[in-house]
C-alpha cells in the first residue's frame, strides 16, 4: 500500500485563535466579528464570552458527537445559558475556566454517562456547581426530556434525528419562540415521542425537510403539519430563515459551516441571542440560494457574526458571498455518478498542512471533499479531505430484516468494506450482495461509505486529466503517483486514522483480539487500531494503556510498534509500520 492511501479522509483542523472585527471584508458600514478558537471546545468559549459576562446557568455538551445536543438551544434560551462542550474523558481547561469566569453555578449536563460521563459531573459539583442530567435512552428520548423541560407548547419543530443541519438550521427560531425541536426517524414515530404529543394541546407541526428526510407516513401522523424543504441542507436553510424572516432583526447575521456540527451547535444560541438567522456555508462555492439571500441582508446589516475559524468559513468566501457573481445550484448526491467539464477545472494553493499542494476546484462535490496534488509531468502525490464532519465513532442507526441495528460507523465501514464478513454475519449469498441491494436495504448509511470510496478512487483521475487539459499533460502515458516526501528509516509519521473502537465480545473473539471492558456498556470493550489498508482492515493494538491516552506528551512501545505523543498528536516510528506491514 502506498503512502497515498493512507492520508485519505484526513480532515483539515487549520483553526486560529481569534475574535476580532474584520470591517474591510465588508462594506465600511458592517462589522465582522469572527468568533473562533483553536478547536471546537475553544471557539464554543469565543462564542459564550461574546455574549454572556455573567450566568448562572450553562449547559454542558458532548462535543464530539451530535445526536443529543441538536435539541439542546430551547433549554439553553430559556435560562439564558450559553452551550458549552466537553470531551467524553475530561473536561478541557478552556470549558472549565469559562465555567469559572462566568460564575456559574447551575449546569444542565445533556445525554447520557456513555457520553459525559460521570466523572466529569463529578469535577463540576467539586467546582461547587449544581448539576443536572438530562438524559433519554436514545437521541428521540433526549429531545423529549429536553422538550419537558418547557412550558407546553403550541406548535412543534420535527427534523430528522439522523443528521445535524436541519435542527441547527431552525435553532435559533426554536430557542426565540421556545418551541421544541422533536427528532424523529426517517420511517416512524418512536413511541415517546407519540407518548409526549398527546400531553399537548398542538396547534402546528413545522417539518422539516421533503419525504426522503422523513417519510408521509410520519407527516401524515403529525398535527398540522408544514414542510419546509429544499434540494439539499444549504437550501433548507435557507427556506428556513425565509418562513420565519419576520422573527429576526434586518441588521444581524451569523455565518458557520455546514459541513460540521459544533460551531453551529453553539453559535445558534448565539444568533438567537442577537435575533439573527444563522447561515449554513461550505468554504468551496456557496450556492445562489445561499448568495441571494446573503446579499439581500447585507445591504442592511450592521453586524456579522463569523463563527469557527478560516479553515471552515474563509475570509475569500464571506467577501465571495456579497460580491456579483452567483453559482449555480447543484443537488448533487453522489459527485462519482455525475460529469464535470474537466477542461474547467482549477486550482489554488493548499495551506497549513498541504503548504505547496495545489487544491483541485470547480468539480461536483466540492462541498463534501478537498482534492490535493503535488508533483510534476511524471509523479505527483495525491490526497483526499473528507469536509463532511463524519465522525468514525459516531453512533448509527440502521434496519436489517426490521430490526433496529446500532453500530459505530467505522464498524459499518469494516462490514461493508469486507463482503465476506457481511455474507458471514448475515448468511447472505452471492446474488444479493450488490450494491443496489446494500443501498436499499442499508440506506443513506452505505451510501456515504459507498460514495466516499468512489470519490476518493476518482480523485487520481481527475488530478490526471486536470493535468492533461490545464498544461498539456498525457495522463494515459504513464503518470505516476509517488509519495511527496521520503521519510527517513528512523523517522517519525503522523496523519494515519488511529481511533479508539468500541466493539461487542463476540466481534473480539471472532478477529481474534483482547479488549479493555468499557464499563459503560456492558459487554462491549475498547481497542486501539489503524488502517492497515484501505478499505478498514485495521491494525489493532490493544495494548495501549490509558495513561499513553490521557497524556499529553509520552513515548511508549505496543505491540511492538514505537509511538510518541507530542502536545496530544500521535506519532508512528515509520520503521516499525514497514516491519509490521502496515506500509509499504
Amino acid at each position: 500500500m502506498t503512502m497515498k492511501k493512507n492520508v485519505l479522509g484526513v480532515l483539515l483542523t487549520f483553526i486560529i485563535l481569534f475574535s476580532i472585527t474584520i470591517p474591510t471584508l465588508a462594506g465600511t458600514s458592517t462589522i465582522i466579528t469572527r468568533l473562533a478558537g483553536t478547536d471546537r471546545y475553544s471557539t464554543a468559549v469565543e462564542i459564550a464570552k461574546e455574549g454572556w459576562t455573567q450566568s448562572d446557568y450553562a449547559v454542558l455538551a458532548y462535543g464530539e458527537n451530535f445526536p443529543d445536543a441538536l435539541s439542546a438551544g430551547v433549554l439553553a434560551q430559556k435560562y439564558n445559558a450559553p452551550i458549552l462542550l466537553t470531551r467524553s474523558n475530561d473536561l478541557p481547561d478552556v470549558t472549565k475556566q469559562t465555567l469559572i469566569d462566568l460564575q456559574v453555578t447551575q449546569v444542565f449536563i445533556i445525554g447520557g454517562t456513555a457520553v459525559i460521563p460521570m466523572s466529569i459531573e463529578t469535577k463540576l459539583q467539586g467546582m461547587g456547581i449544581v448539576t443536572i442530567r438530562i438524559a433519554g435512552y436514545d437521541r428521540y428520548d433526549t429531545a423529549i426530556k429536553i422538550a419537558q423541560q418547557l412550558n407546553m407548547p403550541s406548535e412543534l419543530i420535527v427534523t430528522t434525528g439522523e443528521d445535524y443541519p436541519d435542527a441547527l438550521s431552525i435553532a435559533p427560531i426554536a430557542a426565540l419562540k421556545q418551541i421544541p425541536i422533536i427528532l424523529v426517524p426517517k420511517d416512524n414515530i418512536p413511541d415517546v415521542v407519540k407518548n409526549y404529543i398527546a400531553t399537548l394541546n398542538v396547534s402546528k407541526t413545522y417539518v422539516i425537510g421533503d419525504s426522503n428526510i422523513i417519510n408521509d407516513s410520519v407527516f401524515n401522523q403529525l398535527i398540522n403539519p408544514e414542510r419546509i424543504v429544499g434540494a439539499n441542507k444549504y437550501e433548507r436553510n435557507i427556506a428556513i430563515n425565509q418562513k420565519f424572516g419576520n422573527d429576526f432583526n434586518a441588521n444581524s447575521i451569523c455565518l458557520a459551516t455546514g459541513e460540521g456540527f459544533a460551531d453551529a451547535l453553539t453559535g445558534a444560541l448565539y444568533a438567537s441571542k442577537v435575533k439573527a438567522p444563522i447561515i449554513l456555508v461550505n468554504n468551496s462555492s456557496p450556492l445562489a440560494t445561499t448568495k441571494n439571500y446573503y446579499k439581500n441582508r447585507y445591504a442592511n446589516a450592521d453586524e456579522i457574526y463569523v463563527f469557527g475559524g478560516t479553515a471552515v468559513v474563509s475570509d475569500n468566501l464571506i467577501q465571495s458571498l456579497s460580491d456579483n457573481t452567483l453559482e449555480e445550484n447543484s443537488s448533487v448526491t453522489n459527485p462519482t455518478n455525475n460529469t464535470t467539464d474537466l477542461s474547467k477545472l482549477y486550482t489554488e494553493n493548499g495551506i497549513g498542512e498541504y503548504l505547496g499542494f495545489q487544491r483541485l476546484m470547480g468539480y461536483l462535490g466540492s462541498d463534501r471533499f478537498d482534492v490535493y496534488f503535488t508533483g510534476t509531468s511524471s509523479t505527483y502525490h495525491v490526497s483526499v479531505v473528507d469536509l463532511r464532519g463524519l465522525n468514525d465513532n459516531d453512533i448509527v442507526y440502521w434496519q436489517y430484516n426490521g430490526t433496529t441495528v446500532t453500530n459505530t460507523r467505522k464498524e459499518c465501514n469494516h462490514f461493508f468494506s469486507d463482503l465476506s464478513y457481511l455474507k458471514s454475519k448475515y448468511s447472505l449469498t452471492d446474488d444479493v450482495t450488490s450494491s443496489e441491494w446494500l443501498q436499499s436495504t442499508f440506506g443513506q448509511v452505505y451510501l456515504d461509505w459507498a460514495e466516499f470510496l468512489g470519490f476518493t478512487a476518482d480523485a487520481e483521475r481527475m488530478v490526471g486529466q486536470y493535468l492533461n487539459a490545464a498544461e498539456g499533460i498525457d495522463y494515459n502515458k504513464g503518470v505516476t503517483v509517488t509519495p511527496d516526501y521520503v521519510i527517513p528509516e528512523d523517522g517519525w509519521v503522523s496523519g494515519y486514522t488511529f481511533e479508539k473502537i468500541t466493539a461487542r465480545e463476540d466481534d473480539l473473539l471472532e478477529l481474534g483480539i483482547v479488549g479493555r471492558e468499557k464499563s459503560s456498556l456492558p459487554g462491549h470493550f475498547e481497542v486501539y487500531g489503524f488502517p492497515k489498508d484501505f478499505p478498514y482492515t485495521p491494525y489493532y493494538v490493544n495494548e495501549m494503556t490509558d495513561e499513553f491516552m490521557a497524556a499529553e506528551n509520552a513515548t511508549g512501545v505496543f505491540n511492538g510498534i514505537h509511538m510518541k505523543k507530542e502536545n496530544g498528536k500521535i506519532w508512528f516510528s515509520y520503521k516499525d509500520l514497514k516491519e509490521k506491514g502496515i506500509i509499504d
